[in-house]
This record gives structure tokens, C-alpha cells and sequence, in this order.
């Protein structure tokens, strides 16, 4: 289903804003 698609989606963008902050 897409919940995988979801998930994958949710995680990506929290460890990009996580990336973006740290690297601020």
C-alpha cells in the first residue's frame, strides 16, 4: 500500500530538516 510510501516520505523529510538544522 502506501503507508510504506508515506512513511518513507515522513521519515526522508524529518532527517532533511533534521540535516538542514544541524548543518545551520
Amino acid at each position: 500500500m502506501d503507508l510504506l510510501y508515506l512513511l518513507r516520505c515522513l521519515v526522508g523529510t524529518a532527517y532533511d530538516n533534521t540535516s538542514t538544522f544541524v548543518v545551520s
